[in-house]
């Protein structure tokens, strides 16, 4: 039974050629559009309303030049976040409005590359400042409307100093 997502909006994979030729014709059934440039590298993959298919963590982890992964809306839960600390080269995660916890938020911290991360939405707590200050490459994080207060947001702050949070 293929699982539904509420949408996935853009995942930017670059460098990825026809080794998942089957999987990526399973993704166009399922109605996720992907697009290829003229190498025939995957740069490109909008899942936004489609019902993905039971493979779809185990054939996105096969894509070992995803640097961009929107998520938003997407019913991503705790339980799906080990399976993106396998993607080495992401740089920039948007989680926001999904079903995320401050309790997964610690498996993110295996993520040391990881320069951009959006958790608009999601409702957090204190727990989460900890996992947050361990993501000590963040460039940005996103922080709008996830319930966290203004003295939680400045402890968040104060462990990533070279990063902008916004709230």
């Amino acid at each position: 039974m293929p699982v539904r997502l509420g949408y996935l909006l853009v995942i930017v994979i670059v460098g990825c050629r026809g080794a998942v030729d089957q999987d990526m014709d399973g993704f166009a059934a399922a109605g996720i559009t992907i697009k290829q440039n003229s190498a025939g590298e995957i740069y490109w993959v909008d899942t936004a309303g489609a019902d993905l298919p039971n493979h779809f963590w185990k054939t996105l982890i096969e894509f070992e030049h995803i640097e961009q992964l929107a998520l938003t809306g997407s019913l991503v839960t705790d339980a799906d976040l080990p399976q993106l600390t396998s993607l080495h080269t992401l740089r920039s995660l948007d989680l926001s409005y999904t079903r995320i916890t401050s309790s997964g938020l610690s498996v993110l911290s295996r993520m040391e590359d990881l320069q951009t991360l959006s958790l608009n939405g999601i409702s957090l707590d204190e727990m989460a400042i900890e996992s947050l200050g361990q993501l000590t490459r963040l460039q940005s994080l996103s922080l709008m409307d996830c319930g966290l207060s203004a003295e939680e947001t400045v402890k968040v702050q104060n462990a990533l100093p070279a990063c902008l949070v916004v709230r």
